[in-house]
């Protein structure tokens, strides 16, 4: 800003001033915008409107909300510190029979949470310790009570392997147990169980069942050519009982390779 200042002798002089008014109105409304955003984001974070207190759960089974709460992370604090994504593994890292999740935040302090459980279908057992297996073959603790489950006496780990790119429906916190492939065997062969049997995997030969007359059974890790592997059995089966030879085991997991065993 220029003013004339007049001097003596008739001479005016224009001298340039700063613009103080100007620089320190600017600075107010800077400075009434940052406390203004403090108070509100200090509103948001301690104020009662916007702590979350519980989770609206939809699409659940057999998890309760009480059990999704606990390990949410965010309950009892501010919305604006909930991360979905973060929410999400915390759940998948607690929960492996959660097959998706989706996790939405809303301001005051809503939290909704969306799953899809799996669904158990054999009840495998190993070690005196029991676990629900799902078509993909992740198991998962046992919660509740299912109708139709395949039981099976595991007496030993299944072989190890690695996530095959087609298990579309994982994510990163769960490994399959067994292949979908073994799970479609296990189904299959309850169809041919004798009545008062029990299934049992064993590392070695794969899946079979301890046969009432006093033998293991065994017919592999798949389902295919199964009716051929059980008639195949009950031809041996028939061959040793007209022998009068009592085997311990019966093996026909390779149907160009069957054999039998005496004795330990």
């Amino acid at each position: 800003m220029e003013v004339a200042v007049p001097f003596g002798l008739g001479i005016n002089t224009r001298v340039r001033l700063p613009s103080l008014a100007l620089d320190l109105g600017m600075r107010w409304v800077s400075g009434i915008i940052l406390i203004v955003s403090a108070a509100m984001l200090f509103v948001m974070w301690s104020t009662e409107p916007f702590i979350i207190k519980s989770a609206k759960l939809v699409g659940n089974e057999r998890l309760g909300a009480s059990e999704i709460n606990a390990v949410l992370g965010v309950i009892g604090k501010s919305a604006v510190l909930a991360s979905p994504a973060q929410i999400k593994y915390n759940l998948q890292a607690a929960f492996p029979e959660l097959k998706d999740v989706k996790v939405s935040v809303a301001f005051p302090g809503s939290v909704t949470v969306r799953v899809v459980e799996r669904k158990p279908l054999i009840a495998w057992q190993q070690d005196n310790k029991v676990s629900w297996i799902d078509a993909d073959g992740i198991a998962f603790p046992p919660r509740g009570a299912v109708d139709g489950l395949v039981p099976v006496l595991a007496l030993g780990d299944p072989p190890a392997f690695e996530s095959d790119q087609n298990y579309t429906t994982l994510n990163i916190m769960t490994k399959p147990l067994l292949t979908p492939q073994t799970v479609q065997a296990l189904q299959s062969m309850v169809s041919y169980m004798p009545e008062g049997t029990t299934l049992i995997y064993e590392p070695d030969y794969g899946l079979g069942w301890n046969d009432s007359r006093g033998w293991k059974a065994y017919f592999g890790n798949t389902s295919g050519d199964m009716s051929v592997k059980v008639t195949m059995y009950q031809a041996i089966v028939d061959n040793l009982t007209q022998r009068g030879i009592s085997p311990t085991m019966v093996s026909v997991e390779y149907p160009s390779a069957p054999f039998y065993r005496l004795g330990q």
